[in-house]
């Protein structure tokens, strides 16, 4: 069977919805697009607290990038395209608080320029 890579750059699936996810995967932006990717690399411009003042700029927060891959059912994800503000300390940190607390039930590998990935 083949496998699905599913790439999003520039994607804000919390746009629309007043509390996202408050709609099913079919009516969220990018949701069928993504639906059971083994591989979604996906924007993570913002932290949570950013996001807000940054509504419509087409970005992602960490937050929202989880809860899009456990809407859309994805076996990986590779947030990437992060804040040109934020060190590669700051990201780290970021990432393993949002990781903390939300608790995927999948893997999340920070993107890095270079990354290959094997998709079995």
């Amino acid at each position: 069977m083949g496998k699905v890579v599913t790439y999003l750059p520039d994607h804000e699936p919390a746009l629309g919805p007043s509390a996202f996810p408050s709609l099913p995967r079919e009516w969220t932006s990018g949701g069928v697009l993504a639906e059971d990717a083994d591989l979604l690399i996906h924007d993570s411009q913002y932290t949570s607290q950013q996001y807000p003042s940054h509504v419509g700029w087409g970005h992602s927060s960490f937050a929202h990038v989880l809860e899009f891959a456990s809407l859309v059912e994805t076996k990986h994800l590779v947030p990437f395209h992060h804040d040109p503000g934020h060190s590669d300390v700051d990201l780290d940190r970021l990432l393993v608080e949002a990781i903390d607390a939300y608790g995927p039930a999948y893997r999340v590998t920070p993107g890095q320029e270079g990354m290959t990935f094997r998709i079995e």
